[in-house]
């Protein structure tokens, strides 16, 4: 039976909030957004598109079609019960990471027949979208005392010199982290036994990765940079990992890079900044209430605009100023 499992909303999500859902989702804005048409900000979560995700929703674990856990589990909740050999618990479809992730989920199905396989996004929905990941910011401290400059020159731009410090950045270590030599690399599973799946004999010149010194079940993907993510390239035949990227990472990487916007970022008022937290724990709380039939749309939403009613409006306000600027 088709089934589908996600994760995502157990703990603080992060921007666009939908992005583990998003068939169900489709043009639902979880958060504020600037509505083009009206030349304004607006409450995404109070808008009829979010009610009619939240039908969606309801439907799909009414339905058995989706996982009714999925509103407050974790991706490797998800991950695990994708992967499960009981099927009353297994799924055939599940929301995850693009690109390295597909590698690893690869490797981790027991029927070596079988395939990932990235699914494109429905007509509805459009494309994909982008979360926000975390960004390296230089504030205006660092102009004010005049070390700016120095922070790119000696820090940013050095780290995707395309050389040996970019190295240290994308692989780590050699000797440590990776290596080229000839060795048999082992990997021991949970109980110390040495795990003959993952343990491997490297030729010499060849590159691979080691354990990570902090855990020898597990090998080293990436020391801080993930190569399939890098933005400077090596210059010819310098990057030692150049043959360590499986096709199946780039490939999915290009269908989701294809298929995807990236999410607009807000303006981070004060207002915003002291109050998103018990507005966005509110929302959680009602998409829970709502999707598993605790409450209805009507009540939920009703005590959403009485507990944070005034926090939203405030939002808004603040938002709306920026555009006087």
């Amino acid at each position: 039976m088709f089934r589908f499992v996600a994760g995502g909303n157990s703990g603080t999500p992060e921007a666009p909030y939908t992005n583990y859902l998003p068939e169900f989702y489709q043009n639902a804005n979880f958060t504020f957004y600037y509505d083009e048409a009206a030349k304004e900000y607006k409450d995404g979560f109070a808008q009829q598109d979010m009610k009619d995700a939240l039908t969606r929703l309801k439907t799909a674990v009414d339905d058995g079609i989706l996982d009714k856990a999925s509103q407050n589990q974790t991706t490797s909740d998800a991950r695990n019960k994708w992967n499960a050999k009981d099927a009353s618990t297994a799924s055939s479809v599940f929301t995850y990471w693009a690109g390295t992730w597909a590698y690893t989920l690869q490797n981790s199905i027991a029927d070596k027949t079988d395939k990932i396989i990235a699914i494109k996004p429905i007509k509805e929905l459009g494309s994909y979208k982008e979360r926000l990941a975390t960004a390296w910011c230089i504030t205006y401290k660092a102009y004010e005392n005049g070390k700016a400059e120095g922070i790119f020159k000696y820090f940013i731009d050095t780290m995707l010199d395309g050389g040996d410090i970019q190295i240290a950045w994308q692989y780590g270590a050699k000797g440590t982290h990776w290596d080229d030599k000839a060795e048999t690399v082992t990997v021991y599973n949970s109980k110390g036994e040495v795990d003959e799946k993952k343990t491997k004999t490297y030729e010499e010149g060849v590159f691979h990765f080691l354990p990570t010194p902090e855990d020898n079940t597990k090998l080293m993907s990436k020391n801080h940079i993930d190569k399939s993510l890098a933005i400077a390239t090596f210059g010819d035949n310098t990057d030692p990992g150049n043959k360590s990227v499986d096709p199946l990472i780039t490939e999915n990487y290009a269908m989701f890079n294809a298929n995807s916007k990236l999410e607009t970022p807000l303006w981070n008022t004060e207002v915003l900044s002291n109050n998103i937290s018990d507005i966005n724990t509110k929302r959680l709380e009602v998409v829970s209430q709502v999707v598993l039939g605790e409450k209805t749309y009507d009540e939920a939403m009703a005590d959403y605009k009485k507990q944070v009613g005034a926090k939203c409006d405030a939002v808004v306000e603040s938002l709306n100023e920026t555009l006087k600027k």
